[in-house]
């Protein structure tokens, strides 16, 4: 087994014993951890190989940013970031680490997971934390970070924090024993076999999609990505094509996520959704697939003066009820006329083939006649407005007497993207 660097990241005057304890682990499985300080407070209870002055200076600080009083702790917290970040990121471009496992509370927690979503997916990254089950942190975002709870305290050692440490340990080294690479890498390497690698946006109000995957995989020639677009799948599908995962083409069926970052619906996407695949000259087959509803549940916040609830005026609209979580409510024909206009100035920067395909039938599950949302003549006004903002020249859109979720309306899309990836 070739060994592998293992970067361990914490505050060596806090976690200290523990990460001597973690570092004896991976030594133990046949690895070498590197040990990079991120102490604020004090002088740290271990040698580091990386002290937490070579860090603070990385990010643009000093050895006075790396000692203090707790007042000045969110500053150095920002600086030992910045500072981490540029240090493995160089490292990695190196191919000095093959992995890197985190320990922490809160603070620690905060750092490595900006750490971790700065390093590209199918790189480990494992976090052993002690506030992993807080609510109100969002440690994770879009990157495919492990988060590992400790439930105890990781700042003096017991049984507990032992068995927890021996675990991630375990599972640090197993990952990086793995030899999986990163998504570009893992992407060129397929389609060094002729196969087309495609990404999917999908809901499960999108039952074209599974559709889609059983005629592909019956074609043989294509490998398809899917991303659930509930405003963190489709975010992380843009960072990925942003950060160089070279797709052959996008087919996006749930485009969502922009319509609800509009009007600050459940499922928001990142401000730069739609973006990327035009930027890099991917082709993208788009449906407006949800593109008419927002997500604004639970069913309760209707009755406790929710901004969403009040500012939009839900409680008057079409609503389709899933259960308690999952609510869905009909957009407004000024909310489609914005979000058509959002679309179109998208899409409209495109360098590649957009193909906007439109299934008059319904948009999905609850867009049918008799369904909880169908009102066709909102859906009307927004590919209306949608054609008459799209530039012709980028954007072609194609209309359709089908239902979203059948099988032929996924040989629609499956037909064009051939035609747009130039098959017969």
């Amino acid at each position: 087994m070739t060994k592998k660097n293992i970067l361990v990241m914490a505050s060596l005057d806090t976690k200290g014993e523990a990460v001597e304890l973690l570092s004896e682990y991976i030594r133990t499985r046949g690895h070498n951890p590197i040990i990079l300080d991120l102490s604020m407070m004090k002088e740290p209870k271990i040698k580091p190989d990386i002290s937490s002055v070579e860090v603070a200076i990385a990010g643009g600080g000093s050895e006075a940013d790396t000692r203090g009083e707790t007042g000045e702790r969110v500053k150095r917290q920002d600086i030992l970031t910045k500072g981490a970040v540029k240090i493995i990121s160089n490292m990695l471009d190196e191919g000095k680490i093959d992995g890197l496992i985190g320990i922490g509370g809160a603070t620690n927690t905060v750092v490595a997971s900006n750490v971790c979503r700065s390093l590209p997916f199918g790189f480990p990254k494992l976090i052993l934390s002690s506030t992993a089950g807080m609510g109100k942190y969002n440690y994770i975002g879009r990157s495919d970070v492990a988060l590992f709870a400790t439930i105890v305290d990781t700042d003096s050692m017991n049984l507990l924090l032992k068995n927890s440490i021996l675990r991630a340990a375990y599972m640090i080294c197993a990952a990086v024993e793995s030899e999986a690479r990163p998504i570009s890498m893992e992407i060129n390497e397929v389609k060094k076999t002729g196969t087309r690698v495609i990404a999917m946006t999908q809901l499960n109000s999108a039952g074209c999609c599974s559709h889609i995957i059983d005629i592909l995989a019956e074609k043989g020639n294509y490998t398809v990505i899917t991303f659930h677009g509930t405003g963190v799948g489709d975010s992380a599908m843009e960072e990925l094509i942003d950060a160089g995962a070279s797709f052959d083409a996008i087919l996006d069926i749930c485009i969502a996520g922009l319509s609800e970052y509009i009007m600050g619906g459940n499922r928001a996407a990142i401000p730069t959704r739609l973006e990327a695949a035009g930027k890099k000259g991917i082709p993208q087959i788009i449906t407006p697939c949800s593109l008419d509803m927002i997500s604004c549940g639970p069913l309760s916040r209707k009755d406790k003066g929710d901004s969403l609830w009040e500012s939009r005026r839900l409680k008057d609209r079409k609503l389709w009820v899933m259960d308690e979580l999952r609510v869905q409510a009909k957009v407004s024909p000024e909310e489609a006329i914005e979000i058509a206009k959002a679309v179109a100035s998208k899409l409209n920067q495109a360098k590649a083939a957009v193909k906007f395909l439109v299934p008059w039938k319904g948009w999905h599950t609850a867009d049918r006649e008799g369904e909880s949302l169908y009102e066709p003549q909102i859906n009307r006004l927004l590919i209306d407005t949608l054609r008459k903002e799209a530039d012709p020249r980028v954007i072609e859109i194609k209309e359709y007497d089908l239902y979203l979720n059948t099988h032929e309306f996924a040989s629609v899309i499956v037909d064009t993207l051939e035609e747009v990836l130039g098959k017969s």
